[in-house]
């Protein structure tokens, strides 16, 4: 698979980095802090969108904190005089309003992800148990969370959702561990299979294809039926003489 990909990545390099926009808002988005704790720089359009993730997540994570400071310190006379359960219940009105601004994805049992750089548990606490930064233990995530960080790819595909990210999951798998984005902006397809990741250039395509959607690639893509995914790749980016006879010679071989 690998092997065949290189066909593809060789014959349509990347152009995403050629654009001045991503290159200035590359280096903006590396001099965060949180950012560089994953990566020092940003060399594929996979950790471009990553770092944009980052940046809404730290976004999300400081709107979610300021408002339950505000709403606690607005209602301190009868803060102290209610229990935990009875604090959440009270700030939760408020805090949708907050989080109607904010983006966010699902996971299992529609569980919402607004800090996708922390745990899923810590995400409960940002979207349902507020008051538990009333400890002091929780209460100094606001500012020293380092440890708390995770890896990004532990939500999958399932943060690419339209309104997210440039790049917009076009399919995934049951697992969420496949999947598919499409960028028109940086002109970029990524294809992620486990921890394998692959990028294509789009600059080349015509403007139909866009609107008719890439399902003739993708949907074999998913289903693991990796001979008709890349017989269909090779249709919409056709290969140079002797580059298409080394495909061809693979596909028989392989497939």
């Amino acid at each position: 698979m690998k092997e065949l990909f290189k066909l593809f990545e060789k014959s349509y390099p990347l152009t995403f980095f050629k654009s001045q926009d991503l290159k200035d808002n590359s280096k903006q988005l590396c001099r965060n802090p949180v950012v560089q704790s994953y990566f020092k720089k940003i060399e594929t359009p996979l950790q471009y969108y990553q770092a944009q993730m980052i940046h809404e997540a730290l976004k999300n994570k400081k709107a979610i904190q300021n408002e339950f400071e505000r709403f606690r310190n607005s209602n301190q006379d009868l803060w102290q005089h209610i229990n935990y359960s009875e604090r959440n219940l009270l700030f939760k009105p408020q805090a949708e309003i907050i989080k109607k601004e904010l983006k966010y994805f699902e996971v299992d049992n529609r569980r919402r992800i607004f800090v996708p750089i922390f745990s899923n548990q810590l995400n409960f606490y940002y979207d349902v148990e507020t008051a538990i930064f009333d400890l002091k233990q929780y209460y100094n995530l606001y500012h020293d969370f380092k440890k708390e960080l995770v890896a990004l790819d532990l939500y999958k595909g399932a943060y690419y959702q339209p309104g997210q990210s440039f790049a917009q999951c076009i399919t995934l798998n049951e697992k969420g561990n496949n999947y598919v984005l499409v960028d028109p902006y940086g002109k970029c397809l990524t294809f992620v299979r486990n921890k394998e990741i692959h990028f294509i250039d789009l600059s080349t395509l015509k403007q139909e294809i866009y609107l008719n959607g890439f399902d003739e690639i993708v949907n074999p893509f998913i289903s693991d039926d990796y001979k008709s995914f890349f017989v269909n790749l090779n249709k919409l980016f056709p290969l140079k003489k002797g580059v298409q006879k080394k495909f061809d010679r693979i596909i028989s071989k392989e497939y």
